[in-house]
């Protein structure tokens, strides 16, 4: 596969300045099944919101999403070197398995800041998850791409498939 340039592992982080609030009310697991829910009644008051590195992981388990505090919002990534980016992945948890699908993001804008990190913002497109798709994992190349590396990505996610209540992002890659 592609490198993944936003990865946690590989030395990606988030930028907090360019990064919104997470939700603090959100539970990311409203599970139907008895066992489950019991145990996140049990330890529901020691249970924490997963904060916006969780979207750099590969994990996609119910409970592995970040929550925007509102419907839309914004993830700054300093990615893991500067690189010249053509593709970006959305990761989401399998509609099956989803908690509320209408958190899922859908329509997502990339930008890149430039090296020098004057904050000139360059747009690298706009993307669409689509939750019908076949596959939860979703892969798009950006319209708007140079030769000139860069070492930061801001994703702007402006709606989600019907929730006011927030956005879960589950996980996002730079190709």
């Amino acid at each position: 596969g592609l490198r993944d340039f936003a990865s946690h592992a590989s030395g990606a982080r988030i930028i907090t300045s360019l990064t919104s609030a997470t939700s603090a009310k959100h539970m990311a697991i409203q599970d139907r099944s008895v066992r489950k829910w019991w145990k996140e009644w049990k330890h529901m008051e020691t249970r924490t919101v997963q904060p916006p590195e969780t979207a750099l992981m590969p994990d996609l388990g119910p409970t592995d999403c970040w929550p925007t505090s509102t419907f839309s919002g914004y993830l700054g990534v300093q990615l893991s070197e500067p690189a010249n980016i053509t593709h970006i992945t959305i990761d989401h948890i399998a509609k099956k398995l989803a908690p509320d699908i209408r958190m899922a993001p859908r329509l997502i804008e990339c930008w890149k800041e430039y090296i020098d990190h004057r904050l000139a913002l360059i747009p690298l497109g706009q993307v669409e998850y689509d939750i019908h798709a076949e596959t939860h994992i979703q892969h798009f190349p950006l319209q708007f791409y140079g030769k000139q590396k860069f070492d930061r990505v801001i994703f702007h996610f402006l709606d989600n498939w019907g929730s006011q209540e927030c956005t879960c992002i589950y996980r996002v890659r730079v190709h």
